[in-house]
């Protein structure tokens, strides 16, 4: 997400309801793109499946493999994510653009590399068939090349690219689904097929704008490497803040309420299916973020590095740094307030609508997705503010903070399956949430008030603006 927020300043500030609602749109697809685009592919299994006479066993045999490539590509990118973004910003700033594409480049061959094998290793450990085993690796790494390209992406602004490729994406994988139902001897390979190439043209968009938007590559494709050794803390902290999101999950598939599909793949399709419709509510929040926060609070974040940069007085360096930090405050309080109603109505009425659609929703489901609700609400906000610790180059914080939330959230999710109550699934992810966003709002109250002292005695200057 690094960049676009003050980019979409421009588009926010435009007069007129459609162009807020396209700011929202690209904000929207930006911050939650991973997640959001995998649950419209799991959606477009659960209405076509039945159609396309694919067995019940097929269609969670697919939703699942889906979740699993996503979730493994998720965590097995963010091993270069961060780092990645660091040295793109670095390079950004200093004005060497040519070396963006060939960053990308390493850093993509890099990713499939330290990718491949545990994935492949996995997929023997679940027993598939060997078709099915090829294209979901197949699927595997071409996310990992998509989520690199995102990166690159929301770096250098390309936010309106993002958007379209994903909606020209689930047309595609449609149509191809539609297409191949009718040509293909089992409707579950077709399926497969149909995401995958839905996939591969979003990697062919995004591959098109990076080459129109990067100017010639020059340099060396895997000098980013080098910023492992300077920023260490970076890779591990994305790792263990998605380790956090996600293992909870799994540990559900393997709990009681997990179903076996095939060899030794489960599923819990009640869990994932609240899991999904939960993380939908935070998505106001996000595009509130990216909106108001960064876009809003751009203004004064330029003022204060400014000063800090140009040796403003002290006077000047003072107040700039006290008005910046009440206006972040203020925008997290407002997206406190907003997550806060939108929670209360989600709990209260959206399972009573759901319950009618033909999304697998039951009365188990509704309980879930309540708990669920209030989780991710607080896992949201606490989000935020790690975020905002990375941003004001707070590495060492971030990775303390991203280690209690990875921890928590493993030991208590481990509790409550303990406990044998199903139906207090998610409690343990909702208290890891808890305890994520205290510990972020504690080192938040550390640093900040230090901030000049953080930034002048341990952070370089000369790149402050990009941290």
């Amino acid at each position: 997400m690094a960049g676009i927020g003050f980019e979409l300043k421009k588009v926010f500030n435009k007069k007129g309801v459609m162009s807020k609602v396209r700011a929202s749109s690209y904000a929207g697809t930006v911050s939650a793109g991973p997640m959001l685009l995998g649950m419209c592919m799991l959606v477009l299994v659960r209405i076509l499946a039945g159609r396309a006479g694919i067995t019940k066993t097929d269609a969670m045999l697919i939703s699942g493999m889906v979740t699993v490539c996503l979730i493994s590509s998720m965590i097995a990118s963010s091993l270069i994510s961060l780092v990645v973004s660091r040295y793109a910003s670095d390079q950004l700033y200093e004005k060497n653009h040519q070396k963006l594409l060939p960053a990308f480049y390493g850093s993509s061959a890099f990713g499939i590399v330290i990718a491949f094998f545990p994935f492949l290793l996995l997929l023997f450990i679940l027993q598939l068939d060997l078709l099915d085993a090829g294209l979901f690796l197949f699927l595997f790494l071409e996310l990992i090349l998509i989520w690199n390209e995102m990166n690159f992406l929301t770096i250098i602004k390309s936010y309106k690219g993002i958007f379209f490729s994903f909606a020209v994406a689930l047309l595609c994988a449609v149509c191809a689904a539609l297409l191949l139902f009718h040509i293909a001897e089992s409707p579950k390979t077709a399926m497969i097929v149909a995401i995958i190439l839905g996939f591969s043209t979003i990697f062919l968009l995004q591959y098109i704008l990076l080459r129109r938007e990067l100017p010639k590559g020059a340099g060396a494709d895997f000098e980013f490497l080098s910023w492992y050794k300077k920023y260490p803390l970076l890779p591990v902290t994305g790792v263990l803040m998605n380790l956090g999101l996600y293992i909870p999950i799994i540990l559900v598939w393997l709990s009681p309420i997990g179903r076996n599909i095939v060899g030794r793949l489960y599923v819990a399709p009640d869990y994932d299916i609240a899991t999904m419709f939960a993380f939908l509510t935070t998505l106001p929040v996000m595009i509130g973020f990216i909106g108001y926060v960064e876009t809003e609070f751009h203004t004064y974040y330029r003022r204060f590095f400014y000063y800090l940069s140009h040796r403003g007085s002290l006077m000047e360096l003072q107040q700039s740094q006290g008005v910046m930090l009440m206006v972040m405050k203020n925008g997290i309080y407002h997206l406190g307030v907003i997550q806060l109603g939108i929670t209360v109505l989600c709990v209260s009425l959206v399972p009573k609508i759901l319950i009618y659609l033909p999304l697998g929703f039951n009365n188990q489901v509704s309980d879930y997705f309540r708990l669920l609700c209030v989780a991710f609400g607080m896992y949201i906000l606490a989000d935020l503010l790690h975020l905002l610790l990375l941003y004001f180059a707070d590495y060492r914080g971030g990775f303390l903070v991203a280690l209690v939330f990875a921890l928590t959230s493993t030991i208590a999710t481990v509790g409550v399956i303990w406990s044998g109550n199903t139906n207090i699934y998610g409690f343990g992810f909702f208290l890891s949430a808890v305890i994520f966003f205290l510990v972020a709002m504690l080192r938040m109250e550390y640093f900040f008030p230090r901030l000049s002292y953080f930034l002048l005695s341990r952070q370089p200057i000369s790149r402050g603006e990009d941290a």
